[in-house]
Formats: C-alpha cells, sequence, structure tokens
C-alpha cells in the first residue's frame, strides 16, 4: 500500500470484476434461464442443487458482501485522511448522491413512461411514481406503475437498491464512530469489533438468521463493511501471503456452505477479497479510464429488464442478455463518470484546508502516517 500511494494496485480491477459479475449474474435472473457450468459450480460451493435463480445466491452470498468489504477497507482510508464528520459525509454525498439521483430519474421519467402498461396520466399521478424518488434517500422502493409486471422478474425497475440502506447505515456508524475518535482508536474500534463478531455468531448459532432467504439482512452486509474497516486497522501487520490466501479460500468455501458457520466466512472472505486488491492486474484501458464500476451496478438491472421487455425474444436466454447489457450498461456507465460523477468530486477541492506558503507536505509512508491516503482514495 505505500508503494501505491496508500491504496492497492488491484482495487479498480477488482470493483469493475465485482460489478460485471453482478451484471452477469443479474443476466438469467431478469431472463429467468439458467447458465450451464455456473449452476455447477455455484452447486458444489453451496451445497444446494441447480435451480434457474441459483444466481441470486452467488450475489447474496459472494458477491456484494464482497462490495460491502472493499468499500469498508477503502471508506475507513478515506475517514482517516479526512478525520472530520463534515467532509467524510460530504465526501460520501459527493460520490454517491449524483449518480443515484441521476439514475432514479431516467428510471421514473424515461423507463417508466416508455414500459408503462398504465396510461400515462394514471402513472404520473400514481403514488408509486412519486414514492420511487424516495429511493434517493434510502427510502427503497423497487416498482413503478404498470412497469415489467410481463418480465421474468416481474416488476422490480432496479433490484440493486436493496443495498442503499445499509450502505447509509454503514456510512452513519463509520460518521458516529469518526465523531467520538472511536474509529482512530484500533484497540478500542477492535475490541468493539471482536464483541459484535462473537455477538453475531452466538445470535446465528441461536435463531439462525445468517443465512439469507432472499437478501441478507442489513446487519449482515454492515458487518462485512466492518470487516474491511478492521483489516484496514491491522493492514500493518497483515501479510499478502498466497498461503494464507489459500486457507482462506478453503475455510470460506466450507464455512458458507452451513447456516451455523456462515457467519465464520465474512473476515475470510474479506481477506480473500483484499489480497487480490494488493494484486497489479492488467489493465483494461477501455474500462479502466474512469471510475465505471458504481455506474455499472447502478444502471446494470433496469437495462436488462428493459432489454427483456422491448425484445422478448431474450426470455429464457441469458447469454444473448449479456453482451447487450454489458455494451450499453458500461456506456452509460462512462457517460455517467464522464459527465456526472467525477465533475461531482471536483467539487472536494471546496473542503481542502489552503496550505501556507512553504510549507512541507510529510512523506513519510503509510505504515507510519495514516494522513497520508490520497484524495484518490475517496472516488471509491
Amino acid at each position: 500500500m505505500d508503494r501505491h500511494g496508500g491504496s492497492g494496485p488491484g482495487f479498480d480491477f477488482l470493483r469493475l470484476a465485482l460489478a460485471l459479475a453482478i451484471l452477469y449474474s443479474h443476466s438469467f435472473l431478469a431472463t429467468g434461464s439458467k447458465a450451464g457450468l455456473a449452476n455447477a459450480v455455484v452447486s458444489s460451493i453451496t451445497g444446494r442443487d441447480s435451480s434457474p435463480y441459483v444466481h441470486p445466491e452467488v450475489v447474496r452470498l459472494l458477491l456484494v458482501p464482497m462490495f460491502f468489504a472493499v468499500s469498508g477497507f477503502l471508506v475507513t482510508g478515506s475517514a482517516f485522511r479526512t478525520r472530520t464528520v463534515a467532509k467524510f459525509m460530504a465526501f460520501r454525498v459527493l460520490r454517491i448522491v449524483p449518480a443515484l439521483v441521476t439514475e432514479v430519474t431516467l428510471s421514473a421519467l424515461l423507463l417508466g413512461p416508455v414500459f408503462t402498461t398504465d396510461r400515462l396520466r394514471d402513472y404520473f399521478t400514481d403514488v408509486k411514481f412519486f414514492a420511487y424518488f424516495g429511493n434517493v434517500i434510502g427510502r427503497v422502493r423497487f416498482e413503478l406503475p404498470g412497469v415489467f409486471w410481463t418480465n421474468p422478474y416481474p416488476g422490480i425497475v432496479n433490484v440493486n437498491l436493496w443495498t442503499l440502506q445499509p450502505e447509509f447505515y454503514c456510512y452513519l456508524a463509520t460518521g458516529l464512530l469518526l465523531a467520538t475518535s472511536l474509529l482512530l482508536n484500533r484497540t478500542v474500534f477492535s475490541i468493539l469489533f471482536i464483541a459484535t463478531s462473537v455477538a453475531l455468531i452466538g445470535l446465528n448459532f441461536a435463531y439462525g438468521f445468517g443465512e439469507p432467504t432472499a437478501n441478507y439482512p442489513a446487519a449482515i452486509v454492515v458487518y462485512y463493511f466492518f470487516c474491511g474497516s478492521f483489516l484496514f486497522h491491522w493492514r500493518h501487520l497483515i501479510p499478502c501471503n498466497f498461503g494464507i490466501f489459500v486457507l482462506a479460500v478453503i475455510g470460506g468455501a466450507l464455512a458458507i456452505r452451513r447456516s451455523d458457520t456462515i457467519l465464520f466466512s465474512p473476515l475470510l472472505i474479506t481477506y480473500i477479497i483484499i489480497y487480490l486488491g494488493m494484486i497489479e492486474f492488467p489493465r483494461v484501458p477501455i474500462l479502466q479510464n474512469g471510475d465505471y464500476s458504481y455506474g455499472i451496478y447502478l444502471y446494470g438491472f433496469p437495462i436488462q429488464q428493459a432489454l427483456v421487455a422491448a425484445l422478448p425474444a431474450l426470455r429464457g436466454r441469458g447469454w444473448e442478455l449479456l453482451p447487450l447489457s454489458v455494451i450499453l450498461t458500461c456506456a452509460c456507465a462512462m457517460v455517467s463518470w464522464h459527465f456526472i460523477e467525477k465533475p461531482t468530486l471536483g467539487l472536494k477541492r471546496v473542503f481542502k484546508p489552503q496550505s501556507k506558503a512553504g510549507s512541507r507536505v510529510p512523506t513519510a509512508p503509510l505504515s507510519t502516517y495514516d494522513n497520508a491516503i490520497p484524495e484518490s482514495v475517496d472516488s471509491k
């Protein structure tokens, strides 16, 4: 991390890969189809029979939690750098809200009127139309009046919006910990994290809430976020060791197969994803000239639902939907980044303190100077 300006060299590629993997899995969810080999792999990991809807299980058990783990690691770095609650929360709003407002507005004012089966007058006066804008402030709503109700995955405009509330909880909890300085105290934070881990494991043994039947409870994905935060605190002592990585893969795969051991897997899965983030993957210039992963995650499912609604021949054909949705989603993500997200992130300079003439920025490595975490980390 010291050699790469405070962040792992592979995080950008990793987040992009996770976003595309979710897009892949949703191609089969949106078309109500199977994915052949992928079903067999997932079934071997989870111990369940193959089914048309096995892919949502992958998203719940692996992909979305991995996103939260990476977010916890990187966002904690941002909190260490900003040091103040107001600045930290302002940076989170600048990163998350502009693209979210754009996606929600386009869905309600463009996709909705095009694909609704209701009369336009009824559509624009329906309470569901107005309620959909509540997604901007975390009041999650999946439906617009008469939209996508004849699709194989009916009535859902953007299934990915379910992560909004736990994401907001993560930021609020981080802000609270920062305000009380508990986040900056590694010992106290670690004690709180370990105590919470023990409590969650015990509650899962008693009540069995760790394994999701639909989506993970918000508390579990928030826990993944703070697993990333925990590893950030101890990053100076945690080795990037391939042997540990292999053991974590084996242990995580075994733990996630059973409901009574599933909560032993988050810390192992977090190590796996952070280890991968330290690998310098080959660059894919067309996809890595900006931070497109958020846009891909945000715009992907509405585009897939729209394609299925517009082209009925895609029903039951996830492999055919995949390339079309990748092209359109990546194009939207690029436009979103270059014309909405990046310009808005430029407003962060308003929060930068003016340096005095002749002052020097400390150049100590990250291992000894946490505040050296670069501005680029905040774009995550």
